[in-house]
């Protein structure tokens, strides 16, 4: 399997795809149409996603775990290479990760507090360490940081067809219901233009 995308780093464009390699699936990147790949993850067992920053500096990966879905969050400096794990909890399901706009930090929903809520944690990459940033119930997950920094986009799912839609106040950590309504509505994809703009699609 080969999947990826092209992001900026600095002048020029890298492609980054995951490939399987002796059965296990790696994160690799390409600055040229003829160049060798180079693989930027060496997990024993691969990796089973990742999310490239905006800038194109690091990745955050989650890192397969025998196919059980408990599998840790990385941090791969693709400038260097180096790897860390930054987030390993047992028996917990994470993932859903969220860049912020100046690649100092990210979102990611874990249930491993009661393996029942999913909810929402940031990691920062200026104190290596993570923290709850929205406490909720049920199936949460992120969606955007807004342009400005000042709001999270995020999402709550009571069933597969039924989706709310919120957005949290960093500054003050009240999260506001933008979709109220009656019966089963999914909501495919939502974009945070600016801090009081939604487009649904």
């Amino acid at each position: 399997r080969i999947e990826g995308h092209v992001s900026p780093q600095g002048s020029r464009e890298v492609y980054f795809f995951l490939k399987r390699v002796d059965g296990v699936t790696q994160v690799f990147n390409c600055d040229s149409p003829r160049a060798w790949p180079n693989q930027l993850t060496f997990f024993e067992e691969g990796v089973d996603s990742y999310y490239l920053s905006p800038c194109g500096s690091y990745i955050a990966a989650v890192v397969n775990a025998g196919g059980s879905e408990h599998g840790p969050i990385a941090l791969v400096d693709v400038r260097n290479q180096i790897s860390e794990i930054v987030f390993q909890e047992v028996d917990a399901q994470s993932g859903a990760i969220v860049w912020s706009m100046d690649c100092s930090k990210f979102l990611f929903r874990s249930n491993f507090e009661n393996k029942y809520d999913y909810k929402i944690y940031e990691y920062s990459l200026v104190t290596a360490s993570y923290y709850l940033r929205i406490d909720c119930q049920g199936w949460c997950y992120p969606i955007q940081y807004s342009p400005c920094g000042e709001y999270i986009l995020f999402g709550s799912a009571s069933c597969g067809a039924n989706q709310d839609l919120y957005l949290h106040s960093v500054e003050n950590g009240n999260s506001k219901h933008l979709t109220p309504h009656e019966g089963q509505v999914r909501y495919e994809a939502a974009f945070l233009e600016s801090y009081d703009k939604i487009i649904y699609l």
